[in-house]
């Protein structure tokens, strides 16, 4: 996926892009030194999901734009799931997934430091939430 990011923004000739892979907590960037961070599918797998956006949100330029897709499951009859999960992450067939409900995932990242400018559902059964939101 990174050579394809890159091979892209070479066939259009932006610059002012770079493609890099790791943690959040690996890559220590500057505060205040991104106008956009993405998180697709990675929040509902974090045991630690505010620090992970209390830290996004200081990564982000004031008015920065965090983009997230996360799969609430806390309101849908897939919540049973986490009673498998350790057993599925102990026999190595799934990560370990972290239950949580679309007002629970509002509530976090609000408090990290942003307001939503915009949420809505896609998806199967309407479980993944997408939701734009902006560093106050």
């Amino acid at each position: 996926m990174l050579e394809i990011g890159r091979s892209r923004a070479r066939e259009s000739n932006v610059e002012n892009i770079e493609f890099t892979r790791g943690t959040l907590t690996d890559f220590n960037a500057e505060t205040d030194s991104f106008d956009a961070v993405l998180g697709l599918n990675v929040i509902h797998l974090l045991p630690d999901r505010q620090s992970v956006l209390t830290e996004v949100a200081r990564i982000l330029k004031p008015g920065g734009i965090f983009v997230s897709s996360t799969g609430c499951l806390g309101s849908s009859y897939l919540r049973f799931i986490k009673l498998f999960v350790p057993l599925g992450t102990f026999l190595g067939l799934m990560p370990d997934v972290f239950v949580l409900t679309e007002s629970e995932l509002a509530a976090e990242v609000t408090n990290a430091g942003f307001a939503i400018e915009s949420q809505w559902h896609h998806g199967m059964k309407d479980i993944d939430v997408f939701m734009i939101a902006r560093k106050i």
